[in-house]
């Protein structure tokens, strides 16, 4: 998604969102985020750039806590589609997914998330860093 506006943010909260991660260059929002409850993490990416191996390390870490106890995570970009689309179909491809699956499950749900060629090829080469292949 894009980034959520703060005053959505009780909304975001009431509808069981409980954890925030941010993948904007600068970390607007993380305080005010916290401030309001949510569980956050800023991972700084750079516009139509993959994350890096540790990012998408510390995303899963982050998130698996939370998804296991039925709480919702939201990531934000500033347009929430190549940055959230690259790390959500790395999360993906993180718990065992074909990266190519990956790629077309995110872009099935969120058909403006149109991968960047350096966004595709880290997913494509992510299974190598993570000590598996599928």
């Amino acid at each position: 998604m894009s980034r959520p506006p703060l005053e959505d943010l009780p909304q975001l909260y009431q509808v069981g969102m409980r954890g925030i991660v941010s993948v904007m260059d600068e970390p607007s929002g993380i305080k005010e985020y916290r401030e309001s409850g949510f569980e956050a993490l800023w991972l700084p990416t750079t516009g139509g750039k993959p994350p890096t191996i540790e990012q998408v390390k510390q995303f899963v870490q982050f998130t698996e806590p939370l998804l296991e106890n039925n709480q919702p995570v939201v990531v934000h970009c500033t347009s929430g589609n190549r940055r959230t689309g690259t790390l959500l179909a790395a999360y993906l491809v993180a718990q065992g997914e074909n990266p190519e699956k990956a790629i077309a499950f995110v872009q099935q749900v969120r058909p403006t998330a149109e991968l960047r060629d350096a966004q595709k090829q880290f997913l494509l080469e992510l299974p190598k860093f993570l000590n598996y292949s599928r």
